[in-house]
């Protein structure tokens, strides 16, 4: 298994990646596309509240290979619990970091 494999650090950078997305660059909406097979990565998104929306099938160039959409607002991340848990534990790393 893969260093980071099952620890949830997926689903933290799907936060933290939402976070930024919504307060920094002032989006309001998101959406994120996941290879079918990608087990973990379909996980991490689903774990993350991220709404799954659809397949589209046969869309990666070469490999014709289903994507599962998902996406969020800024009013569906804002009502998600691990917004706060993921920012929280981010922010106390970097305080860790740089002091």
């Amino acid at each position: 298994m893969a260093k980071g494999m099952r620890r949830g650090i997926g689903t933290q950078m799907v936060v933290l990646l939402a976070h930024f997305e919504f307060y920094s660059l002032g989006l309001n909406r998101i959406e994120t596309g996941v290879i079918k097979e990608n087990i973990s990565s379909v996980a991490s998104n689903k774990k993350a509240e991220v709404v799954r929306e659809g397949i589209q099938t046969q869309c990666i160039n070469g490999k014709f290979e289903d994507v599962v959409m998902f996406g969020m607002t800024k009013s569906d991340f804002d009502r998600t619990a691990l917004r706060e848990i993921v920012w929280r534990r981010y922010n106390s790393s970097l305080l860790r970091i740089h002091h």
